[in-house]
């Protein structure tokens, strides 16, 4: 028997290391097979990174979004950009491909470390399997980190808080501290860390309600307190640039006027489901035809929220589902307000997307008496072929000439 659960143990741990080596590989081909700066405002992160390089000191953000000069994304929280100016090279293609690199780093980082978040949870190995399979071959993240992008970063932060935080211990001083840092370093990546924060409030408040200890209540006030002294020059910098403390007000351009509310609502949350599955380009302008297929993962979100609420209302999956429901709340509001709504808005909940779906697929398989193994294959095909309809739609667009932006914008100043 034991010799039994070993080797079990072995093939789970060999299934997750070859996943991983996919998952590097399909983003190393797709790093250097995407033209340079045909990526969401990749040519605005990039410039962002050579600022800080060239000029030792942040840049103050005047432009809005799409202006001409490529520099709107200099509101953004400076972390990733310092960190890769350490690596900047004067070749800006070698400089370029070194950026993107690093992005598949970040990759591996969240990789391995939602590992390590999904032994806490002990949610089994299929469901494991299932979420690995999802963060390793998601054809929009595959994209997104094989590009330059505050997203890459804000990613494994994310991961890396949750693991922070389910392995501390919160009677020690130091340990609150730490989950402070992190959260602090998720604010100094990008505004969606707000999803981080309420994962954090979340995860006490429901602790307090299940316990009935005011001790949650203060381990979480100097949580908040550390959070806000460690993160009070980026605000206070922000709002004595821009009369905000998030820098919004001179960064983005004026949102839609909508003609209803109905109708922005339609078209945010429309747009939010379709481009999360498997999309690419500049402006998402790469769509396969199986695009649509995001709306059957919405099904499986939907299936798999009503199986946790019904059957597995443990402490962690609840927190899950609930910043999920979170930061979908606040892609909607910034879509309304700016404009603005990509499926990657939601990747700071990846790992809680993929959670939540892992219940979905494990609930039909044994519906339909489905063998597993088979049944990860198929999630596997089925990833592989919105990648791969994906990369057809981009051949498309490179033999009919529409990747020409592609090539003037590589002529950055």
């Amino acid at each position: 028997m034991l010799k039994l659960e070993n080797s079990q143990m072995k093939n789970s741990s060999l299934f997750f290391v070859y996943l991983l080596i996919i998952g590097i590989l399909v983003r190393l081909f797709t790093l250097f097979y995407i033209p340079m700066f045909y990526a969401p405002d990749e040519e605005a992160h990039f410039k962002y990174i050579r600022y800080i390089s060239e000029n030792k000191h942040l840049p103050i953000a005047y432009s809005v979004t799409g202006s001409e000069t490529k520099d709107w994304e200099f509101h953004q929280p400076p972390l990733y950009y310092i960190i890769l100016s350490l690596f900047n090279v004067k070749s800006i293609t070698t400089a370029f491909y070194l950026f993107r690199f690093f992005s598949v780093i970040l990759f591996i980082i969240t990789f391995i470390f939602s590992k390590k978040v999904l032994d806490k949870f002990a949610i089994g190995d299929f469901r494991t399997s299932v979420v690995l399979i999802f963060l390793s071959l998601l054809p929009t993240y595959i994209f997104v980190s094989s590009s330059i992008n505050n997203d890459n970063l804000i990613i494994p932060v994310s991961v890396v808080t949750f693991y922070i935080l389910l392995h501390s211990n919160f009677n020690r001083i130091k340990d609150l501290f730490s989950v402070s840092l992190w959260i602090t370093l998720s604010i100094i990546t990008k505004y969606s860390a707000s999803v981080i924060v309420f994962f954090v409030t979340a995860y006490f408040l429901l602790q307090f309600v299940k316990q009935r200890n005011f001790k949650n209540l203060y381990q979480l006030l100097l949580i908040g307190l550390f959070t806000a002294i460690l993160s009070a020059v980026f605000f206070l910098r922000n709002l004595a640039l821009y009369d905000s403390v998030l820098g919004f007000s001179k960064a983005h351009a004026i949102g839609e006027n909508w003609d209803s509310f109905s109708k922005a609502l339609g078209y945010i949350v429309h747009t939010l489901i379709w481009s999360f599955f498997a999309v690419a380009g500049i402006i998402n302008d790469i769509r396969p035809i199986i695009y649509p297929f995001s709306y059957l993962l919405l099904l499986g979100l939907i299936l798999g929220t009503t199986i946790i609420l019904k059957k597995h209302r443990s402490l962690l999956l609840l927190t899950a589902v609930f910043t999920l429901g979170i930061n979908i709340l606040l892609s909607i509001y910034f879509g309304y307000k700016y404009y603005q709504s990509q499926g990657r808005f939601l990747f700071p909940s990846l790992i809680f997307i993929a959670i939540i779906f892992s219940f979905s697929y494990k609930f039909l398989i044994d519906k339909f008496s489905i063998n597993k193994k088979v049944s990860l294959v198929i999630l596997i095909l089925f990833f592989s072929l919105g990648y791969g309809f994906t990369i057809l739609k981009f051949e498309k667009h490179k033999k009919e000439g529409l990747l020409v932006m592609a090539k003037q914008s590589v002529l950055i100043q």
